[in-house]
């Protein structure tokens, strides 16, 4: 069974948000999921940025970004993964979307988890699959989705 857990301060709606998608995950997944803890730390841009350029070389902030433990074969004891989620990104993503903070959070956090599980946007049939799932999750935990802008 996958645990969350909340590195830093995280505003009640945001956490709730974050436990409301692991529930709706482990009702439409669950024997399927691995055992283990994903960390979720909420960023600013400049971090996001400083994350994306050193780990990805990509020199700009991003809104999620995962670092899954299997990929490196260096999991610390129980460990599955890191996510970090830029709140200035995930605000101004929100804002366009016209959804709320809540809403955009869950759903970084439903995109972070689906690649520690495996699953890709490399091709198009894998985002298609991506985003039904994550439109699933959402529904589920009673979040509002909105169409995921996939970016080359």
């Amino acid at each position: 069974m996958i645990a969350l857990t909340f590195v830093g301060e995280w505003p009640a709606e945001l956490r709730d948000a974050g436990e409301r998608v692991l529930a709706a995950l482990q009702e439409h997944l669950g024997e399927d999921l691995p055992t283990g803890t994903i960390n979720l730390k909420l960023v600013d841009d400049t971090a996001s940025k400083a994350l994306n350029t050193d780990y990805n070389g990509n020199a700009y902030a991003t809104d999620v970004l995962t670092f899954d433990y299997s990929e490196s074969g260096s999991a610390p004891e129980g460990e599955l993964a890191d996510v970090a989620i830029s709140t200035e990104t995930a605000a101004r993503q929100a804002e366009a979307a016209q959804i709320s903070l809540a809403d955009e959070i869950g759903l970084l956090i439903a995109h972070g988890i689906l690649h520690v599980l495996g699953y890709d946007h490399q091709q198009t049939a894998d985002q298609q699959r991506l985003d039904q799932l994550q439109r699933q999750l959402l529904a589920a935990a009673g979040l509002t989705y909105r169409e995921f802008s996939w970016k080359p």
